[in-house]
């Protein structure tokens, strides 16, 4: 499994995992509920963070993407 972090914008990291498993959804959909912790507890700079902001809805439809994908199998 290849893990690659990415710098968006100043500490708002984006991970982005590479595999076929279905470890690979649960692992991202894990990843998904913790981004979504700490945008609650820190919205304020996300709210002022476009990058961030952009980045967490493209999250959010690659988990729906995967979950429907995982829910099929």
């Amino acid at each position: 499994m290849k893990v690659e972090k990415t710098q968006i914008v100043k500490d708002c990291y984006m991970w982005h995992i590479s595999s076929s498993s279905k470890f690979y959804y649960q692992v991202k959909f894990s990843l998904f509920l913790l981004i979504n912790f700490f945008y609650r507890i820190d919205s304020s700079f996300y709210l002022h963070e476009n990058a961030c902001n952009i980045n967490l809805k493209r999250i959010n439809y690659q988990i729906n993407r995967a979950m429907n994908y995982y829910l099929v199998i």
